[in-house]
């Protein structure tokens, strides 16, 4: 979806509405993965959750992010070009988190056509800023704004 007013986002989504995408924000030309795995946190607390996918297994960390629903946040996940570089190349991933019950949460997703939507969402977030970037600046007096 590049239709968004503050962001674009490719993502998937569970049959129980679980959500795994890229998110990229216009306000300051950044990217992040964001994840729903149906759990609570508390808010810039951070996680070590465990990765399977076809194309191997990887360690992240989650951080918990904004109230998506009640009772539920929203998770960063980090480091961005790892959990990157295993969404454009897998068919299909799993989080496992560990959870104080002494249990896991495992939340499985499939990645098929991820590469395509990524790329087609980075195409049209980037072609945006530029519009955005040339609208400004021609309103813009003295050209004091720093764009990167």
């Amino acid at each position: 979806n590049t239709d968004g007013k503050d962001f674009s986002y490719a993502a998937t989504v569970t049959d129980n509405g679980r959500i795994l995408g890229q998110y990229c924000y216009f306000e300051n030309d950044t990217c992040v993965y964001v994840i729903s795995l149906g759990i609570t946190c508390k808010e810039g607390g951070s996680y070590p959750v465990l990765v399977n996918a076809d194309t191997g297994a990887i360690n992240v960390e989650l951080i918990c992010g904004h109230e998506i629903n009640d009772n539920e946040r929203a998770f960063y996940i980090t480091p961005f070009d790892d959990i990157d570089n295993t969404v454009r190349t897998a068919s299909n991933i799993g989080f496992a988190v560990a959870m104080e019950s002494g249990q896991f949460k495992v939340v499985r997703f499939s990645l098929a056509g991820s590469t395509y939507a990524i790329e087609s969402m980075l195409d049209e977030t980037i072609a945006r800023m530029e519009q955005d970037k040339e609208r400004s600046e021609s309103y813009t007096s003295g050209g004091s704004e720093q764009y990167l």
